[in-house]
């Protein structure tokens, strides 16, 4: 269960934390972080592709904010996204994700 400590901050233990650096990509398993009220998980879905319009690519072949006739890339759940030691975001992909 959480709680506040004085100086505002929740202290709690999870099962597992998962962050997905790139929206609708796969993430990485983290076995600690600190987070605030300003940034609930600190490098959560920083990133998103876009297509050459500027809209927004996701996996969900029906995502109406996306405007481009639901045409989803359900293949992007196999890239996996993490951040390196020295906090670059780093991207994998198998060969054929058939």
């Amino acid at each position: 269960m959480p709680r506040w400590t004085r100086r505002r901050v929740v202290t709690t233990t999870e099962g597992t934390i998962h962050r997905y650096p790139v929206k609708s990509c796969g993430g990485e398993q983290l076995d600690e972080v600190r987070c605030d009220r300003l940034q609930p998980l600190p490098g959560d879905r920083a990133f998103m592709w876009v297509d050459a319009e500027s809209k927004f690519i996701t996996q969900r072949p029906h995502e109406p904010r996306q405007g481009n006739g639901g045409s989803g890339v359900p293949a992007m759940a196999t890239i996996q996204a993490s951040y390196g030691p020295d906090g670059s975001l780093r991207l994998a992909a198998p060969a054929d994700p058939r």
